[in-house]
């Protein structure tokens, strides 16, 4: 990989923390009399960079992974709770994963759990601000 200056380092880890681009540009060059209209001029033309893509992919990478088996792990937590036909502890059960996915940073939307002996069903759970439908049962 192209070695980046200290400026474009900085850029990297913004963008990766989830500053725009424009805000990014400012944190990393917090010297330089630009517009916010040039900055983010500046910022999108960087972005654009081979060795900024590569170097925000590598930096977020592990972040990917991390919750994506974290994500898995939780949907493992809710299927097996919907299998176990866990009867009145169900709604218990179901709390504990919704405050488990909370604490990892996921937030389950909506939960319904149905009476007579019927599945426990996952309307959607949201990941990152992003609603994702999840079907339990057949």
């Amino acid at each position: 990989m192209t070695k980046l200056t200290q400026y474009e380092e900085i850029f990297c880890q913004e963008v990766v923390k989830g500053s725009n681009l424009t805000d990014a540009h400012r944190v990393a060059y917090p010297k330089g009399k630009y517009t916010d209209k040039q900055r983010n001029e500046e910022g999108c033309k960087k972005n654009k960079l081979p060795k900024i893509i590569q170097r925000i992919k590598f930096l977020r990478e592990p972040v990917i992974a991390k919750v994506e088996r974290t994500l898995i792990d939780i949907l493992n937590d809710i299927d097996t709770l919907r299998e176990g036909n866990m009867g009145k502890d169900q709604k218990l059960a179901l709390d504990c994963i919704k405050h488990e996915a909370k604490l990892k940073g996921y937030e389950i939307d909506k939960s319904d759990i149905q009476s007579g002996g019927e599945p426990l069903t996952m309307n959607t759970i949201k990941v990152n601000g992003k609603k994702v439908n999840i079907k339990m049962g057949d």
